[in-house]
């Protein structure tokens, strides 16, 4: 009877080394994809927050555009204004102009018929 159990002593033994072998290799690859797994993890986060900064500086430099944008565009407003105003003067100046021309002429012709 003690023959009989040494043998399959010995295979249980034998199977038992096998499965924490087995079990040592599955950890170790479980442990392998768990650290690539944190690494790609790491790096997306990084990028991520590379990418919020330059999306936070893009948005600045286009609030500084449109600030630019809207200051052009009332230098521009004012500029119509002005070109209004003084298109308005050179109209009153040309009659202006016409009255001093027509009473010119009215006073020399007063001046020849006397």
């Amino acid at each position: 009877m003690k023959n009989s159990v040494l043998p399959v002593a010995v295979g249980v033994a034998l199977i038992s080394c096998l499965l924490a072998v087995f079990a040592n290799i599955n950890s170790s690859k479980l442990g392998k994809n768990l650290d690539e797994e944190r690494y790609k993890r790491l790096n997306a986060e990084q990028e991520l927050q590379q990418f919020q900064q330059k999306l936070s500086a893009v948005e600045t430099e286009l609030g500084r555009a449109k600030s630019k944008m809207m200051n052009i565009e009332q230098i521009l407003t004012d500029g119509r204004v002005i070109e209004e105003e003084l298109k308005n003067e050179l109209e009153a100046v040309r009659q202006e102009k016409e009255e001093l021309m027509r009473k010119l002429e009215g006073a020399q012709r007063i001046s020849v018929e006397q």
